[in-house]
């Protein structure tokens, strides 16, 4: 068994089922084992660490229905074993969000120099505006995709009490300028803009502050995924009653 850092035995036990994805009523064995041992909150922010970790960079669907569960109420049984269900039939990913995290966690990184970037008219209007003055080796990064620099960047902007809606402001600003590049897109560019910082505020309601750095890092993951390899799927399915009731 593969013990991934930063979660106990039990929530190990069920990652490792979950990877296997051979029999979903022992996900449900470990999961109502490990409910049982553990607070509501507790066993929320262990859902929510395993998407950011595992699921986000190419499940974005699964994140509405997860946070919509949470916000619906307490908790039961039924609730968290949908989660598991929906999360068992979908591939986790590269684990690259797990790595850049814990690699900056546990201060067991490499921090790679950068690799000479061509010149782009993209990173020159970026670097170019004051506003992204302290931010600089973090666009840098950003357009080298050295996810090593990236990941202790953030890290260390929103150690050193940066405003986390400004270090989103400049990633999703990258990514912006990245998929916008045409003048006669900026309209469309700020629009959609403001609907992401919306989203974004609508998201803190919902996690503690100290998965803010977690949750930096599955966003710039996401966006640097192929978008072919993405599930946008919105069908998520039910665990069957009689079987829940009978483990």
């Amino acid at each position: 068994m593969t013990n991934y850092i930063g979660y106990d035995d039990d929530e190990n036990s069920l990652i490792n089922c979950l990877f296997k994805r051979d029999d979903i009523n022992e996900c449900y064995r470990i999961l109502f084992k490990l409910a049982k041992h553990k607070k509501e909150e507790a066993v929320w922010n262990f859902i929510i660490n395993l998407f950011l970790d595992f699921y986000a960079e190419l499940n974005p669907k699964l994140e509405h229905f997860i946070f919509k569960l949470k916000t619906d109420g307490p908790a039961t049984s039924m609730t968290f074993a949908r989660i598991i269900k929906n999360m068992f039939i979908r591939k986790s990913t590269s684990h690259n969000v797990y790595k850049a995290r814990i690699s900056v966690l546990t201060f067991k990184y490499t921090v790679t120099s950068l690799k000479k970037i061509k010149p782009s008219t993209t990173i020159d209007l970026l670097l170019s505006d004051p506003l992204n003055n302290k931010y600089s080796v973090l666009l840098t990064a950003l357009h080298s995709k050295n996810i090593d620099k990236i990941a202790y960047k953030v890290f260390t902007h929103l150690k050193d009490g940066n405003d986390v809606d400004v270090v989103h402001r400049v990633i999703i600003g990258y990514f912006s300028k990245v998929y916008f590049t045409q003048a006669e897109a900026q309209a469309e560019e700020k629009e959609i803009n403001v609907k992401i910082f919306e989203k974004w505020l609508q998201i803190k309601k919902n996690i503690p502050s100290e998965f803010y750095f977690h949750y930096l890092i599955a966003i710039i993951i996401h966006l640097f995924a192929n978008q072919k390899d993405i599930n946008e799927s919105v069908l998520f399915v039910r665990p069957t009653p009689d079987i829940i009731v009978g483990l």
